[in-house]
């Protein structure tokens, strides 16, 4: 009689439905976002010639670092989202975590700021 009070409480639980709600909303994100990066892969090998640009180029160093990031540190949270708890919860694993994550994230926004200046150069200065 007690687990079913236990389960029942923690199935109500508005934190429990909150995970559960973002591990949803990240699933349903993170397929196609895959998906969709690997068409991009895909278009890259089939039509080599668009790499000739340099535009194109960075691009794809964006991408590949995303896509990174992406398959990386976006399934940790997914995972804790699904569970309620972070396994294996060591110091040494939240250490890493927390690590790629902003190291992965600096990486990409980095690349975003450089290829936007490089960007503007290509346009306004020909």
């Amino acid at each position: 009689m007690n687990e079913s009070i236990t389960s029942s409480s923690t199935a109500e639980d508005p934190k429990f439905s909150l995970f559960r709600a973002k591990f949803i909303i990240l699933i349903f994100l993170q397929i196609p976002a895959i998906l969709l990066t690997v068409v991009i892969f895909i278009f890259f090998i089939i039509h080599r010639a668009t790499l000739e640009k340099l535009q194109n180029q960075s691009t794809l160093i964006l991408l590949i670092a995303n896509f990174i990031r992406l398959l990386t540190t976006m399934s940790m949270p997914i995972d804790f989202y699904r569970r309620g708890y972070v396994s294996p919860s060591t110091s040494i694993y939240c250490t890493l975590w927390t690590f790629g994550e902003y190291s992965l994230a600096v990486i990409g926004e980095y690349l975003m700021a450089s290829i936007s200046i490089q960007r503007h150069a290509f346009i306004f200065h020909p």
